[in-house]
């Protein structure tokens, strides 16, 4: 394994964070605190929570892809009302959670790697992509999740991004 597409990998992170806005709320937050860009597969995440229109819980499954690589030393912050719900409206800002699962990226190198929920990096080789991988990969159950299947999310990503401060050197 190359230790430079290592090092770049591994500076690559994402969470899911309370909003500063609203207590019943959470965010997703991705970061590239490596001197590369990297390019987004797959962001995997589940939006859930009340509805505050029909007072009803719901589950999704959200699997968003990028068109721009994202900016080195850069960060984003995925909040509720940046999302699609499955039925094409917006979620609310209050009573939803982002909760991120993996992230599936390429480095500067072309070498594919995915990063889990607990922090885990993995090596990817040959195709990625799919419920049945982030079955695999997560090691648990995604059934329980309706997937948001064929809803098209708008730009919600912004690749550039705000810049970070403590980024590492020599990626």
């Amino acid at each position: 394994m190359n230790e430079k597409s290592h090092a770049q990998a591994s500076r690559i992170s994402m969470w899911s964070e309370p909003s500063k806005n609203y207590t019943y709320a959470t965010n997703g937050v991705f970061a590239n605190r490596s001197l590369d860009p990297v390019v987004i597969g797959n962001l995997v995440f589940i939006t859930s929570g009340v509805d505050n229109e029909t007072e009803k819980d719901f589950l999704e499954l959200q699997d968003v892809t990028f068109a721009h690589p994202i900016q080195p030393c850069s960060s984003f912050t995925i909040t509720p009302p940046d999302v699609i719900r499955g039925d094409g409206k917006r979620y609310s800002a209050e009573n939803t959670y982002v909760d991120v699962l993996l992230i599936h990226f390429w480095d500067v190198n072309g070498k594919q790697w995915v990063r889990t929920e607990n922090g885990k990096l993995i090596p990817v080789e040959g195709n990625f992509g799919g419920i049945a991988d982030y079955k695999k990969v997560l090691g648990h159950r995604l059934d329980a999740f309706r997937e948001a299947d064929g809803v098209m999310q708008p730009d919600i990503m912004n690749s550039k991004g705000k810049p970070l401060e403590d980024c590492a050197a020599g990626s």
